[in-house]
């Protein structure tokens, strides 16, 4: 056995009885026997039975425990019996470490743990009382009896000392019971026993003792540690500490060592007008993924200015840390002119992403425009519940980081508006957002006539392309005329931009669509822009308007409706327009009408209604009238054009050029190899072409790539190869295009560009580059395919808005040059050879320099000498992969192909070299 072993066979024991450890062996101490006999007949008909009380008391692991035992039988009474075991601890806040010395040891103490179990399933007072009095026959100090014990069938309990006096904590383990509801006093409350395999027992005290005010106390034990925890505040001439979950753990291991607990620290002070507070928690239990919660919130208060701050800091599950701070400034008054700063509010993270409102209506309770002092989800009273509520706003995430800066703004001290910036930088998306909100109220000085609350938010997402700016009314806070003339509505902006397969598509809407509009899914829902008034008690007034436009049509309508009631008479008005444009070919449909009625009862029930409504469509205008009459049907007028009638005037190209694409032509660009220009000399004696050539934009070869857009959907895309040949790029050869405004179904509109050599005119190939078709979406009014006679009238549901994934151009990239591995050493025998007019090719002896040599001054003389030459290059190839001195393939070693990118390589003619003496 080895040294190591010796000493662990030591530490956990032997098998063998003379090694077993005695201090895990039960020491019996003591014992005590009481037997109550009763007195009158011996069958019990006086309701006194026989009692008996049994005590036994000893050690185990150098800790007293005591069992007890009594049954009884009360007057009148069932026979119960109880059972009441508990064990010595003798542990408290004195013994906390650094700062135990300074608390007084009868400040709090753990005493003992119990178990009680008894027997029936209702008890009542004087059952409970007769099992208490029988216990306590036996003596011996110990726990007394509570009547909460026996609430249950089996409870556990805690005996504390708070200030020295006793104090017990029941709470139910099975088998909860019940007393006799026969008016008698309960036993006590039963305190559950929560989840996760652990006994927690809380009992609220409300006791001040001295300058400590404790709320409540409790046990929590499991099978590695029991903790006794305090929520509790201490005032100290005027400091005020509020400690949640402050205790301390005794481990149950055998060795019972103790370590201190806190959940949760709070402090407020108060001198004159100046307050702090601040507060932070560690959550006991971290939310899923986090290994450990600490969050802090403080406040600082002055009679001008206060500020409050807010953080969160978590270890999550994967061993990264998360960070949030947000803080707030209020009560400034810094004048910029017309403008006056009255706030600042901002904050950060890493690790963590911030969840911006969804609507704007819920941006003026956001906690970085609202504030940490106004917001409304941040309930600042309960700094555990706002703490908790900001981890919902701000989760922890890996890789996300945001920052935002925010301030409150008065102009004239009319208009009142709060403006938070925010960015969020995440793997895969940028945010960028700007929120706030606005408050205006009219006028300033009396009442106020008008009161408006606009919330609204801007937002652009790389990884969506959407770029939207959104607002709304806050209804509870925007008047008009009267406090009673509530307003409503809401506004929306949308655009989409590449990457998003919706490029192209917009949307802009004040209030909503057309009824009968057929909402896109990606288009906002936007409320009724509108007021409802009930200016007396008998009536009500209801209005709303909308308008909307989309890349296929214009819709604009509202409604109004009145209402009166008086006992047996109503009365009302209803009025509505509902009107939609059709852009190309432009058609228009409107519809508005009128009704206004009245019911009363007098003997009966009697209803009158008149109305009328009115259809135009157009061009040209054409028109359907109908009148509603009581008694009589209603009346038709026709006027004007039918709407099959109607003739339909289509665009040529220049008009539709013109109109719909607003001129635009072709767009070449070159997006990546663009060289810096050379600035002009000061001083030129060169002619103005050569002046005006250089001025020409030139492109470098290591990567240059240009990109080719058309106002036109391009169903293919060629280059041209020759005069009278082409390669096609992107698209199919038999795609074809609609333009609706020319009458156009099937047409072809092939993209075909060419790349021409200057300096010969020779047509250059991009086979070897890469092509990416460019793709967004195009409106369906101009490029859908031509309605039919009966669809020509706009129609108010909406046609197919967006033709999404376009083909509109291309982008090209040529590829920079291959590099090459280094050419490996070579030794000295393969370099060897013979100097001089004579000697010959270091490869070969009989090699002999051969070949026509390259007309210097022009660019096409070395690429024609380039491809003369090629089979002696290829010899020359050969042999040094023959002796493995060629690195790479053989595409990359053969420079034949060269002369094709001689041009993009070398941007001028080679110089012409001349001998010393014509260099005169």
């Amino acid at each position: 056995m080895t040294a190591d072993d010796a000493d662990r066979s030591s530490d956990e024991g032997d098998a063998s009885p003379e090694n077993f450890p005695t201090s895990l062996v039960p020491a019996l101490t003591e014992a005590a026997l009481h037997l109550s006999i009763p007195s009158g007949k011996s069958d019990g008909s006086s309701g006194q039975g026989l009692g008996l009380a049994l005590r036994l008391s000893g050690t185990l692991a150098e800790r007293t425990w005591t069992v007890r035992l009594a049954s009884a039988r009360a007057p009148g009474e069932n026979r119960v019996s109880a059972l009441l075991a508990h064990t010595a601890v003798n542990a408290g806040m004195s013994d906390l470490p650094v700062v135990g010395s300074q608390i007084p040891a009868a400040l709090a103490r753990l005493s003992a743990l119990s178990l009680a179990a008894r027997s029936g399933v209702t008890l009542t007072t004087r059952q409970v009382k007769a099992l208490q009095a029988l216990m306590a026959v036996t003596g011996g100090g110990a726990v007394p009896l509570e009547a909460e014990a026996l609430a249950a069938r089996m409870s556990v309990g805690a005996l504390l000392e708070l200030a020295g006096k006793p104090l017990a904590v029941w709470g139910a383990l099975a088998g909860r019971g019940a007393l006799d509801p026969s008016g008698q006093e309960p036993a006590g409350p039963v305190v559950p026993v929560e989840g996760g395999g652990s006994v927690q027992l809380w009992k609220n005290v409300d006791r001040a003792l001295g300058p400590l005010h404790v709320r409540r106390v409790g046990v929590v034990s499991d099978v590695e540690e029991l903790r006794l925890l305090l929520d509790a505040s201490l005032n100290l001439q005027g400091v005020a500490f509020e400690a949640i979950g402050v205790g301390l753990a005794l481990s149950l291991d055998g060795k019972y060592r103790v370590r201190a607990l806190l959940d949760g620290l709070a402090l407020a002070y108060a001198a004159g007008a100046v307050e702090v507070a601040g507060a932070f928690a560690r959550d006991s239990v971290p939310p899923k993924g986090m290994r450990l919660a600490v969050s802090g919130l403080v406040a600082v208060t002055t009679p001008q200015i206060s500020f409050v701050a807010a953080g969160l800091y978590a270890e999550l599950s994967d061993g990264s840390a998360s960070v949030f701070l947000i803080g707030q400034v209020s009560g400034l008054r810094v004048p910029l002119g017309p403008v006056t700063l009255t706030g600042l509010i901002g904050g950060f993270g890493y690790n963590s992403a911030l969840r911006l409102p969804a609507t704007p209506a819920e941006v003026p309770s956001f906690p970085l425009v609202g504030g940490l002092q106004d917001s409304k989800k941040l309930p600042v009273k309960d700094p555990a519940q706002a703490l908790a509520a900001l981890r919902d706003i701000i989760p922890p995430t890996v890789g996300s980081l945001w920052l935002a800066a925010g301030a409150e703004l008065s102009v004239f001290e009319t208009l009142k508006a709060r403006l938070t910036v925010a960015v969020q930088v995440a793997p895969d998306d940028v945010t960028v957002a700007l929120l706030g909100v606005a408050t205006a109220k009219f006028p300033q000085k009396g009442t106020p006539y008008a009161c408006l609350t606009l919330g609204f938010q801007a937002t652009y997402r790389t990884s969506t392309g959407e770029i939207a700016l959104r607002g709304a009314l806050d209804e509870a806070q925007s008047y008009l005329v009267h406090p009673d003339c509530r307003l409503r509505g809401a506004f929306a902006v949308c655009v989409w931009t590449a990457p998003s397969t919706r490029s192209g598509d917009f949307v802009v809407s004040l209030g909503g669509y057309h009824p009968a509009y057929r909402r896109p899914s990606h288009y906002p829902e936007v409320e009724r822009i509108g007021f409802t008034w009930a200016p007396g008690a008998a009536v009500s007034v209801h209005g709303e308007c909308y308008a909307a436009l989309t890349p296929s049509m214009a819709m604009v309508g509202g409604r109004l409706r009145v209402d009166y009631w008086d006992g047996s008479v109503r009365a009302w008005l209803d009025a509505h327009l509902d009107a939609s444009v059709q852009w190309e070919p432009f058609r228009f449909d409107v519809d508005l009408g009128i009704r206004v009625g009245a019911e009363f009862t007098f003997c009966g029930t009697h209803r009158v209604e008149l109305g009328a409504t009115l259809t135009l469509w157009g061009p040209p205008t054409g028109g359907l009238a109908r009148v509603h009459l009581p008694l009589v049907p209603d009346i038709v007028v026709r006027f004007g054009a039918g709407r099959d009638q109607s003739p339909v005037t289509y665009l040529d190209w220049a008009a539709f050029h013109a109109r719909v694409l607003g001129n635009r032509a072709l767009q070449a660009e070159v997006t990546h190899g663009l060289l810096a220009q050379r600035p002009p000399a000061a001083k030129s004696l060169a002619p103005q072409e050569e002046q005006s050539a250089s001025a020409v934009p030139q492109v470098g070869p290591d990567g240059f790539s240009f990109a080719l857009t058309s106002p036109l959907p391009c169903p293919a895309v060629y280059v041209a190869t020759g005069a009278s040949s082409s390669e096609l790029l992107a698209g199919a050869e038999d795609g074809t295009v609609h333009v609706r405004p020319m009458d156009i179904s099937g047409g072809t509109a092939p993209l075909t560009f060419s790349i021409i050599r200057a300096s010969d005119s020779a047509y250059i190939t991009v086979s070897a580059a890469n092509v990416t078709e460019l793709r967004q979406g195009v409106p369906a009014s101009a490029f859908g395919p031509p309605l039919s006679r009966a669809d020509e009238a706009p129609d108010p549901r909406g046609n197919r808005e967006l033709l999404p994934g376009t083909l509109t151009g291309i982008r090209v990239t040529i590829p920079g040059p291959t590099r090459v591995e280094a050419l490996a050493a070579v030794s000295k025998k393969e370099l060897d050879h013979k100097t001089g007019a004579s000697a010959g090719h270091p490869l070969s002896a009989k090699a002999k320099p051969s070949g026509p040599v390259p007309v210097a001054g022009t660019r096409s003389a070395v690429a024609t000498t380039l491809k003369g030459t090629s089979a002696k290059r290829q010899a020359v190839l050969n042999e040094l992969r023959s002796r493995g001195l060629a690195p790479g393939t053989a595409a990359a070693e053969d420079p034949t192909d060269y002369r094709t990118r001689i041009f993009t390589a070398v941007t001028a003619d080679p110089l012409t070299a001349t001998s010393e003496t014509n260099r005169s």
